[in-house]
């Protein structure tokens, strides 16, 4: 038998950007009930963007009703550790259906005190987070290997998400801002839509920051447009 010692804590596992984001968007909406002011926002946010192990981002939901802190995986006990001795805590969530694997997929883009950019080929998935804090996150969508529809959550919290996509991609903004944009940029060029043009929805909210979709030709015909001026 392993001794109690040897075996490992599941709380000291390692969490990625996925757990990250997920408790950065849980603190945005906890702010935009009134249950955090700015200043305890910020602190939270660079808590969790600075998290190394689920055991340091469970003390920041712990003391918000109605929110769980990500579970190490496999794990699912019956109340999360919480913050300080005697404080309350949630019980876990109910667990969701996971995205199938697909290799090659990026889905999230995070920055905090810094700049995150994706160009070229690569892709999005179905589903993907962006989340800037104090920062900026740049994808370019126009050479993206992009589903019928995409589902992008965009975060901005005193910083920009900027988003580029070609004209024949379908936009849809569904976001909030709150004290910030959420927009097309003015300097899109025409849409060119056709039967079966990718849909690029966008969601999330931006809090003193802003979320912006530009629609822009691709590189070669942009520079033809230049010299046609």
């Amino acid at each position: 038998m392993t001794p109690p010692s040897a075996v490992p804590d599941p709380w000291q596992q390692r969490v990625g950007d996925a757990e990250r984001t997920e408790v950065a968007e849980a603190l945005r909406h906890a702010a935009g009930d009134g249950r955090l002011d700015l200043e305890e926002l910020d602190h939270r946010l660079e808590a969790a963007f600075t998290a190394r192990t689920y055991a340091d981002l469970g003390p920041l939901l712990a003391d918000l009703p109605g929110v769980a802190s990500p579970l190490p995986p496999g794990w699912a006990p019956p109340h999360w550790p919480a913050a300080r001795p005697g404080t309350p805590v949630p019980g876990p969530p109910v667990p969701g259906t996971p995205l199938p694997a697909q290799a090659g997929v990026v889905r999230s883009s995070t920055a905090f005190l810094g700049t995150v950019r994706r160009e070229g080929p690569w892709r999005p998935g179905e589903r993907h987070s962006a989340t800037a804090v104090l920062a900026d996150v740049k994808l370019d969508l126009r050479h993206a290997d992009l589903p019928p529809v995409l589902v992008l959550h965009a975060v901005a919290v005193l910083g920009d998400v900027k988003i580029d996509v070609d004209p024949e991609t379908r936009v849809v903004l569904e976001g909030t801002g709150l004290a910030g944009d959420f927009k097309l940029h003015r300097r899109s060029v025409p849409a060119e839509l056709r039967p079966g043009s990718p849909v690029v929805r966008v969601t999330g909210t931006a809090l003193l920051g802003s979320v912006t979709v530009r629609r822009r030709a691709l590189p070669g015909e942009e520079r033809a447009r230049w010299w046609a001026r």
